[in-house]
């Protein structure tokens, strides 16, 4: 039996594919924009020297980087967990963009008043959804 889509599965499509999706997007915007700021060119990743300019451009281009890194895992678990559970998955998504914009601020880790706790759950949830969701149940049913 195939599995029904329920009707919230919407927000997850909404938040977790397109939301994501325009964040990387602003993020990607915002290491241009820091490279032209900063000057440093492609292909240079990351800055040297731990000035000011080296550190906060490193801190956007490090936010962008890692956004990019748990894209696709958080994208291909949030789209099969959201099956299951899409309340929940849709507010992770919500939490996986919230968490990878404060990340790629321009402010180094040490003086953020956040830490990484938004960002581990908002990915770890999804993922355990994932792995937790069986075909051969209606995603449905407990």
């Amino acid at each position: 039996m195939a599995p029904s889509i329920p009707k919230a599965y919407g927000f997850v499509i909404l938040v977790n594919v397109i939301g994501a999706s325009f964040m990387l997007v602003t993020l990607s915007f915002k290491v241009g924009a820091a490279r032209k700021e900063y000057k440093i060119d492609l292909p240079t990743m990351y800055a040297t020297g731990k000035d000011k300019k080296s550190v906060t451009f490193n801190c956007i281009q490090r936010g962008h980087q890692q956004a990019l890194e748990t894209f696709s895992t958080v994208l291909a678990c949030s789209l099969i967990g959201g099956i299951r559970y899409p309340l929940s998955t849709w507010i992770f998504g919500v939490g996986y963009i919230k968490s990878r914009m404060e990340w790629a601020k321009a402010t180094p880790l040490a003086t953020r008043r956040t830490g990484t706790a938004p960002s581990g759950a908002s990915t770890s949830g999804p993922r355990s959804w994932a792995c937790r969701w069986r075909p051969s149940r209606s995603p449905l049913s407990c």
